[in-house]
């Protein structure tokens, strides 16, 4: 072959080349940015697979606030002590979810929780001390914390309004 003709082959086989390269570039950068959104939507799922679970949950809550209202109305302390430690252990697993999705709302958790904790002392010492409860004092700090969960799981089911995320 004629050294015109392998000159002319180089120049269009490097041209090729590099028409090659910019073209896999570009399909990188396209693969990056359906990546991107692909982890996106992701994200947005396991939020709103993880606000359900919170709404749902602060909901079941406030109607076990409720029944241990009734409880004590009742004179059932036992089954308020029962029902107030489940309702403190599942209220430390919602905070441990508000926690992971990085609301601001925890402290709101956590003072309940601490606050549910000494109702369960008291409790405890009218079932096994025979103590008188206060019910005009543990009532509406019941109804504070049915408030404050009501509150919580509105400002995640209705962010834009309630100013969580």
């Amino acid at each position: 072959m004629d050294k015109t003709v392998i000159g002319y082959i180089t120049i269009i086989s490097s041209l090729i080349t590099v028409i090659g390269f910019f073209i896999t570039i570009v399909q990188i950068i396209k693969t990056k940015k359906i990546s991107n959104a692909a982890y996106s939507a992701a994200l947005g799922a396991k939020l709103a697979i993880t606000n359900t679970i919170i709404i749902s949950s602060l909901s079941s809550k406030v109607k076990s606030i409720q029944e241990i209202q009734s409880d004590i109305l009742n004179g059932k302390n036992d089954v308020a002590y029962l029902h107030t430690k489940d309702l403190i252990h599942a209220l430390i697993e919602i905070r441990q979810l508000i926690i992971s999705e990085e609301y601001d709302d925890q402290k709101t958790i956590t003072e309940t929780i601490f606050q549910l904790s000494v109702l369960k002392r008291q409790l405890e010492s009218s079932i096994y001390k025979n103590e008188k409860i206060d019910i005009f004092k543990i009532n509406p700090k019941l109804s504070e914390f049915e408030l404050k969960l009501s509150e919580l799981s509105a400002k995640i089911k209705f962010p834009l309004i309630g100013g969580s995320k």
